[in-house]
């Protein structure tokens, strides 16, 4: 059995539309406001399952997490299961209220502004403070699966997790996320077989991680040389300097991506690119990084390869944006295999 396990945030997301952003003091009129569920954590769980072909007896999703014991909760957890996200271990906190984010997003691009309270999620880090027995019993020892840990930066505890995946289940695949980057996300890369992460998180990472020269000569390169092939070439040389930082044993990916310019990968003396998709009209960029994650995750967990199933991520973070919310605009499978 394939099992696919995203360790995160589950959030509530309260969404307002404007064609203008408001300075301090202002008030502005906006367009209209939406409620949706999402946290980066949910939004992966639920991309990875509706991504997936079929989820059945041999390929399982499931989410670690916290939410509050209020209306928010409920429905955080209601969206899991309809998509037949295993709930397991979704611990409900009856002394915190759910995460919620809030969100403001401009019409005329798509961009979004995000502010996040964290709540419930803030609890999470109860996987490292009761001692190992709750990572014993959520990974328990089965030589006959193939595991999948997925993880980013929205809950407290994600080091020290990770470093007792990397120790405890050797077997495991982590894939990791650093966003919201910070700095102590350097100190467990060399156990992280897959890397994904954005323009800005991986001049992050860079500056972090590497000598005050190489930052500055890719970071430099990068601003002065706007022309396309130029940006790709000093992004490429990026992913391989981060893919060398990597845990070199298993999948040794690094995936960067780029926006509308597309995504850059390396992995085992192998630099690639994947252009992004046209499309023509933006209308929510929130969630899109998730969908991609999400998609490639239930790609590689496949067996396909890594470029099919980048090209398979694009297709699949291309059609979320052209949609509004965050989970509710991930596309399903056969919408993604329709539009290749």
């Amino acid at each position: 059995m394939s099992i696919i396990t995203i360790v995160g945030s589950l959030n509530y997301d309260l969404v307002t539309f404007t064609d203008k952003i408001p300075i301090g003091g202002e008030t502005y009129q906006a367009e209209k406001f939406e409620t949706h569920i999402g946290g980066k954590g949910l939004n992966q769980a639920i991309a990875t399952a509706k991504t997936t072909k079929e989820i059945n007896d041999k390929f399982q999703v499931r989410m670690v997490g916290s939410v509050g014991d209020d209306s928010f909760g409920l429905e955080l957890i209601e969206a899991l299961k309809k998509y037949n996200v295993d709930i397991t271990n979704v611990k409900i906190n009856k002394e915190q209220k759910s995460g919620v984010a809030t969100i403001l997003v401009e019409k005329s691009s798509g961009e979004n502004r995000i502010l996040i309270t964290e709540g419930a999620n803030g609890s999470t880090d109860h996987l490292t403070k009761d001692g190992e027995n709750d990572l014993e019993t959520i990974f328990p020892i089965n030589s006959q699966n193939e595991n999948y840990v997925i993880f980013q930066n929205e809950i407290p505890g994600v080091p020290k997790i990770i470093n007792w995946i990397f120790e405890n289940r050797p077997d495991h695949t982590i894939i990791y996320n650093p966003s919201p980057y910070y700095e102590y996300s350097n100190e467990i890369l060399s156990k992280i077989d897959v890397l994904i992460v954005n323009e800005g998180e991986a001049l992050s990472i860079m500056k972090d991680n590497f000598t005050q020269d190489q930052y500055q000569t890719l970071s430099e390169s990068v601003k002065i040389n706007n022309d396309r092939k130029s940006v790709l070439e000093s992004f490429g040389k990026i992913a391989r300097s981060l893919q060398k930082s990597i845990n070199p044993t298993k999948l040794n990916l690094v995936i960067l991506t780029l926006g509308p310019l597309g995504s850059i990968y390396s992995t085992n003396g192998t630099l690639g690119f994947i252009d992004a998709k046209k499309v023509e009209n933006v209308i929510d960029t929130t969630g899109a990084g998730d969908t991609f994650l999400g998609a490639l995750v239930s790609q590689i967990s496949n067996k396909k390869s890594i470029e099919s199933s980048l090209d398979f991520a694009t297709i699949a973070s291309s059609l979320a944006i052209s949609r509004p919310g965050a989970s509710d605009s991930i596309p399903t499978y056969l919408e993604i295999i329709n539009e290749n």
